[in-house]
């Protein structure tokens, strides 16, 4: 079985231009994570309840959380990250983001690791008007 990771962009703005940043798409990681250098321009992030969590070997205190609009073969989405100084290299990539499982079932981005690919059929099917 191999891990998920795609090229997408991340936004502050749905229709900006965005950056393209490498995600990890890791249903082992509840919450999503992006790496504070990162962040588009100007972007608003909210002080939160303080946690720690475990990344890349070493404990990360999390303070706040960031609504990013993203995008994957420009099919948006819309992700709830906690800013991180370094997620670290996995599989020779230098991540950018954890897409985590909350965001994931969220969106319906459903991971196929045997075939290291993503079902986006979900994500989509809401290319429709919710009425």
């Amino acid at each position: 079985m191999g891990r998920i990771i795609r090229t997408i962009k991340i936004k502050k703005d749905p229709e900006g231009p965005g950056k393209e940043v490498t995600a990890i798409f890791d249903t082992g990681a509840e919450r999503s994570y992006v790496k504070r250098s990162k962040l588009p321009d100007d972007v608003t992030c909210q002080p939160i309840a303080g946690f720690t969590s475990g990344l890349g070997g070493k404990d990360h205190q999390i303070q706040e959380r960031c609504i990013l609009n993203a995008e994957i073969e420009k099919l948006p989405f819309d992700i709830s990250a906690h800013p991180i100084e370094n997620i670290g290299i996995i599989d020779g990539e230098d991540i950018d983001v954890i897409v985590g499982a909350t965001t994931m079932e969220e969106w319906d981005i459903r991971p196929l690791p045997k075939k290291k690919e993503l079902d986006l059929t979900g994500l989509k099917k809401r290319e429709f008007t919710e009425l």
